[in-house]
């Protein structure tokens, strides 16, 4: 996807794009929640993910995110499914959704023979828009075309171009429904509304979602491997234990998610030793960096060697107060930060506040 100033697509929007171009994930994220009859008659071996990139012609850059070719089964019908990722509200959706549709069409009439597409009994094919909104904030754009238009409840509906999408919210589903599901489509939704669990709380979570995960073909537990990383980076948010989370998570391909769960609480402690050590050094180094240049200033007056020695003890505290933080994010106990640290309940509580 090209970058540009109003790009509206996180990494995490490219790791669900990474795991919906499987045709057998994406078939069940529309069995799991598109209920419609069209979903049953889809034939399998019919999907064709189209590779072309449908780019919208208002100069903004952006492309569609997923587009895929279906037919239904014993039936000369063939549709186009194209699905949106997105983390953040956007309010002209309707609009954009129109343009990619407008440019699919297209695209199959350049395709189409001059003497098919001239006759009388030529058809567009269906095009099923879906976005997949995985954000903290309510989605508040219009779920038809018509709400984008100034004034629309004036006419009457057959005189406004109009559609609908299917809005899939993540976080909005319900932890039992997702659960219920048992499957790999459901697994994910679940871990992204979770991710934000102290890590104990998330290894519980793991453990119940294994069983499903591990039944799934080797194909796509290695896709759902590769996405899972990109979680667990983001949980631990510290470059030093990068390697030991890719080889923990390397084990969900060979050996299954079950026996990655075990070495991954076995680890837990080294990993938390490593933030801790982490958090000592930037906090000492960037303290003594700050003293310095805080000694340097003052040093016609009080000295540089005094500026040296402040900023040796400002570093000393404000890595105590890193190595707070960092014990917070990975969901340790307060008597426990408190004993490591030094550091006084009402401190730790004035830190608290500031990670909310």
């Amino acid at each position: 996807m090209k970058s540009s100033k109003n790009a509206v697509h996180q990494p995490h929007d490219k790791g669900y794009k990474y795991l919906l171009s499987s045709k057998d994930i994406f078939l069940e994220l529309l069995r799991s929640f598109i209920k419609r009859g069209w979903v049953d008659q889809i034939d399998e071996a019919g999907i064709i993910k189209v590779d072309k990139s449908f780019i919208l012609p208002d100069f903004s850059g952006k492309e569609s995110d997923l587009v895929y070719r279906v037919k239904i089964k014993d039936k000369e019908v063939i549709f186009y499914i194209l699905i949106e990722l997105q983390s953040t509200v956007d309010s002209l959706m309707p609009w954009r959704l129109l343009q990619y549709q407008v440019e699919i069409w297209r695209q199959v009439i350049k395709d189409t023979r001059k003497n098919v597409r001239e006759r009388n009994d030529f058809r567009l094919p269906v095009i099923v828009p879906i976005v997949l909104y995985n954000g903290a904030d309510p989605w508040t754009a219009s779920l038809e075309f018509r709400g984008v238009l100034a004034e629309e409840g004036l006419f009457e509906d057959e005189q406004l171009l109009n559609f609908s999408y299917f809005l899939l919210d993540i976080k909005r589903y319900t932890s039992e429904d997702l659960e219920k599901l048992s499957n790999l489509v459901g697994s994910v939704f679940l871990i992204e509304q979770h991710s934000d669990l102290q890590v104990g709380e998330l290894i519980e979570l793991f453990q119940r979602l294994a069983p499903a995960i591990d039944r799934t073909p080797p194909e796509q537990r290695e896709q759902f491997a590769v996405w899972f990383e990109h979680i667990m980076m983001r949980l631990v948010k510290a470059g030093v234990q990068e390697e030991k989370i890719k080889q923990l998570v390397s084990q969900i391909q060979k050996e299954g998610m079950v026996t990655m769960i075990s070495n991954l609480e076995r680890n837990l402690e080294w990993i938390q030793e490593q933030s801790i050590e982490k958090g000592i050094k930037q906090g000492i180094e960037k303290g003594i960096e700050q003293g310095i240049e805080q000694g340097i200033e003052q040093g016609i007056e009080q000295g540089i060697e005094q500026g040296i020695e402040q900023g040796i003890i400002k570093g000393k505290d404000q890595a105590m107060q890193q190595v707070a933080t960092n014990m917070m994010k990975e969901g340790l106990d307060i008597a426990l930060i408190t004993k490591v640290t030094g550091l006084s309940a009402h401190h730790l509580e004035a830190l608290r506040k500031q990670l909310k």
